[in-house]
């Protein structure tokens, strides 16, 4: 890997901070923009300055001899300080401190088995071998979430043009629901030793239905307008990807597990269902739990993208491991390949990324105002257009699963794998050899 000196950090940090001070610059002539272009663009810039400074901290770690992948944990605002203070306290030690230090998490990580590519590869043959069952299940969920978005569109027109008495009453009842649950989930938690993952279930709906509710108490608000407009669909998508994703993650991941180890089809199927009586809803808990961690993480930034990585294998703990503590054995086993994680994932993404592009093309043309305000206004598109996409990120997330499971078993066999004991060391030779031999009698 790449190494830099301090001082060429320093450069490289300066030049970062020269940047942010641009942007700051030409605020006043990005005020020209609409609201939601100005929003896209500070996003975009900001999440490129921490991936751009992740790459060059992993360098100076790299020459430093400490773990690079430690460097991915600029993704969280307030690590970034830690991060500058590891990278500027000390110069370049010589070689044999390199040396010791790399041997130091190289031994607690292992060699690099799978690696990003390796893993795509092989999680994109189990997943061709299972598209006949993945593509109606994907296809299956596309439809229902694009009849989402339209009950979305009417449930928002209903905002707007309901009976006043009505709309406070459902208010009353929602906002109401949602306080009860997460009053449930502070149970819950109190208890956490004692119950089931899947009882935890019913407090996955807290945050949308907290989401619903701040969207109805809002709405005689014309200056939150957009607000208003975001919410249920934030909460929509928070709702489908806890219930519904995790669902389809436990059928992608049971199924694939199965394939990849030599079973038929219609073999994988039947124990995948057999599996299910046991393990489904636990899935379902662990996947929505991680789907909240991170959405909460991304409300401010880049956080969530921290959280999408750490709790990647959290639903495959949930289904291989379920005598351990899924967040915490996820976290364990993404700790040292953090950045191949992040890199698989986004390998994984591209199949989606790519149509959905397509699709937006064809349906906003060149104008980016109006990429812009079809990302930022759902209702812009119709029901069968987040149908199509909708079934193309179900797919592209067993694609992602499935390359996840790739990286999860090769981690998981290095992890439990004891270290091999050291024989100990001769005891040695006191014996004088010049002694008459001593003769033992039974």
């Amino acid at each position: 890997m790449r190494r830099i000196a301090r001082w060429q950090y320093w450069l490289a940090a300066g030049g970062w901070g020269a940047l942010v001070a641009l942007l700051v610059q030409s605020m006043p002539a990005l005020g020209a923009l609409s609201g939601s272009a100005m929003s896209a663009v500070v996003y975009g810039f900001v999440v490129a300055s921490f991936l751009f400074h992740a790459v060059i901290a992993r360098w100076r770690f790299a020459d430093i001899g400490y773990d690079p992948d430690d460097a991915l944990v600029v993704m969280v605002p307030v690590a970034n300080l830690w991060v500058f203070y590891r990278c500027l306290a000390q110069g370049t030690p010589n070689e044999d401190l390199h040396n010791k230090r790399v041997e130091k998490w190289q031994r607690a990580y292992g060699p690099e088995k799978v690696g990003a590519v390796s893993a795509v590869t092989r999680g994109g043959k189990v997943w061709l071998t299972a598209l006949p069952v993945f593509l109606p299940a994907a296809m299956v969920s596309g439809l229902a979430y694009g009849g989402a978005n339209d009950l979305v569109v009417r449930f928002l027109d209903w905002i707007r043009h309901g009976d006043p008495d009505t709309l406070e009453s459902t208010t009353q009842g929602i906002s109401g629901a949602a306080a009860f649950l997460v009053l449930f989930a502070l149970i819950q938690l109190a208890r956490r030793q004692s119950v089931t993952r899947a009882s935890w279930i019913p407090a996955l709906l807290a945050i949308p239905l907290g989401l619903v509710g701040l969207a109805l108490w809002l709405r005689g608000s014309r200056d939150l307008g957009m607000a208003v407009l975001s919410l249920p669909y934030e909460a929509l998508d928070l709702a489908w990807s806890s219930f519904v994703g995790g669902s389809l993650a436990f059928l992608w991941l049971a199924m694939g597990d199965r394939l990849a180890k030599g079973d038929s089809l219609s073999d994988a199927w039947s124990k995948t269902m057999d599996l299910a009586r046991t393990r489904w809803l636990d899935v379902v808990a662990i996947h929505g739990g991680a789907q909240s961690a991170i959405w909460i993480g991304l409300q401010v930034l880049l956080p969530g993208i921290h959280y999408a990585i750490t709790y990647s294998f959290a639903d495959l703990a949930a289904l291989f491991h379920p005598e351990r503590p899924a967040y915490a054995w996820s976290t364990d086993v993404a700790r040292g390949i953090r950045s191949r994680v992040f890199l698989t994932q986004f390998l994984a993404f591209t199949p989606y990324l790519l149509p959905s592009l397509g699709i937006a093309a064809l349906t906003c043309g060149l104008d980016p105002n109006a990429w812009v305000t079809a990302f930022m206004d759902p209702t812009t598109a119709p029901w069968y257009q987040h149908a199509i996409e909708g079934t193309l990120w179900m797919l592209s997330a067993a694609l992602i699963k499935l390359s996840l499971a790739e990286l999860y078993r090769d981690r998981v066999a290095l992890l439990t794998t004891p270290a091999p004991v050291a024989a100990p060391a001769a005891a040695p030779d006191t014996k004088n050899p010049f002694a008459a031999p001593t003769e033992v009698r039974g």
